[in-house]
């Protein structure tokens, strides 16, 4: 009491806002912004004069509101956008490049007009996938509780992704292992779709980044009181640094080599949203040139 306001709060940004209203009598809105090893602090700072009937000055009130999750959500946002619309402008930009120079020129060899419509057939694949993609993960993170969940079969699930990823496995002369702590079907109450997905990208993973005669195991282990699920392969590895990063949409760990394998930079986003939506967590242990273990817990039902 009875001291000077900078003497006790000794942040720029409110005595600042203080002054100023001080000085003109009206209402000071200002913000303040402090980095933090999370996500930063984001205050909205509000201050407001107290007067009498005369006008004479009483005093005055600062009222503070964190932001700060409001504004990572906009951040988040806006990187989002940014890099949805650079993923779409890419197929978008090639397949108009290519149909633009197959109208002008007429008289385009018929091997060079077979490679050029093939390539647009690629790039409207990578387009198609890309918006499907988008719509599933604006979909679960739009209503987690979105879905039609029952008891199911976690085993049949993955049985299911596994016959599906054979013959690409197949064709990269890839070894495919298997690793069941019980022959029984081992029950959780999910999604059948969700989980179909949440397996069938984890393999598709495994599968475009592990070089031909490689290995891919898949485990499912029965837990106390949860289930574990892990798909490990032999591929290229993710390095220490962008192991923290791999669950984040369009994050990728060799663009080049994603975007030349159709990859959208959204599956293990997607992965890591139904998991979260089945009360799971999901977890990745790797190291460069040795491969890749992604593990999942679910809970049983």
């Amino acid at each position: 009491l009875n001291q000077v306001i900078w003497e006790q709060v000794r942040i720029k940004e409110i005595n600042s806002a203080l002054e100023q209203a001080l000085e003109t009598r009206t209402v000071v809105e200002s913000q303040m912004r402090r980095p933090t090893e999370g996500e930063d602090l984001v205050v909205n700072i509000y201050v407001a004069v107290l007067s009498d009937s005369q006008q004479k000055l009483n005093g005055a009130v600062i009222v503070l509101n964190d932001i700060s999750k409001l504004a990572l959500l906009g951040r988040v946002r806006r990187y989002f956008v940014a890099n949805a619309s650079h993923e779409l402008k890419t197929p978008i930009t090639a397949i108009k490049g290519l149909a633009e120079t197959i109208i002008d020129d007429k008289s385009i060899p018929i091997d060079t007009l077979r490679n050029f419509i093939h390539k647009i057939s690629i790039q409207s694949n990578r387009l198609a996938t890309l918006i499907t993609d988008l719509l599933s993960l604006s979909r679960l993170e739009s209503d987690p509780q979105t879905g039609n969940f029952q008891v199911v079969n976690f085993t049949e699930v993955i049985e299911r992704s596994i016959e599906g990823a054979l013959v690409n496995c197949v064709d990269k002369h890839l070894n495919l292992l298997r690793k069941y702590s019980t022959t029984e079907g081992l029950l959780i109450k999910g999604d059948v779709q969700a989980l179909s997905q949440l397996v069938d990208n984890l393999m598709d993973n495994a599968i475009k980044y592990t070089s031909p005669h490689g290995t891919i195991t898949v485990s499912l282990i029965s837990e106390k009181e949860s289930v574990r699920f892990q798909i490990s392969d032999t591929g290229i590895g993710i390095s220490q640094a962008e192991q923290n990063r791999v669950f984040e949409r369009f994050y990728r760990v060799d663009k080049a080599r994603s975007r030349e394998l159709g990859g959208t930079g959204l599956g293990l986003a997607i992965v890591k949203n139904i998991a979260q939506q089945h009360g799971g967590s999901v977890a990745v242990q790797s190291q460069l040139g040795l491969g890749s273990i992604f593990t999942i817990h679910f809970p049983l039902a």
